[in-house]
């Protein structure tokens, strides 16, 4: 089967909470749920993606990674980095560096 035919994960973002989910993404490896949610998480309340059987794989709320935890076996360093550089990418959207103009 293509990667068109059978996405391996749908992402869904809200911007805000209480808003309803936007139109599902269709994401095609790991590391494409990682940038998604590394990206939306930043600028959205709140970020789902699900596999084919529409199980969460990974959950961001209000800035943080809520799922997976070490509880699903994923190492408290690593959980700690993407947190770290989600609230870095967070800052930089709230406080952009400023544009040169050149006159």
């Amino acid at each position: 089967m293509t990667p068109s035919t059978n996405p391996r994960f749908t992402a869904y973002a809200r911007r805000q909470e209480g808003d309803s989910f936007r139109a599902p993404i269709h994401l095609f490896g790991p590391e494409a749920v990682w940038r998604y949610a590394a990206f939306q998480g930043a600028i959205s309340h709140e970020v789902r993606i699900t596999d084919d059987d529409d199980f969460i794989v990974l959950q961001v709320v209000g800035g943080e990674l809520c799922f997976p935890t070490t509880k699903e076996g994923v190492p408290q360093p690593w959980i700690d980095d993407f947190n770290r550089k989600l609230q870095d990418r967070i800052e930089r959207i709230k406080s952009p560096a400023p544009i040169e103009v050149k006159s």
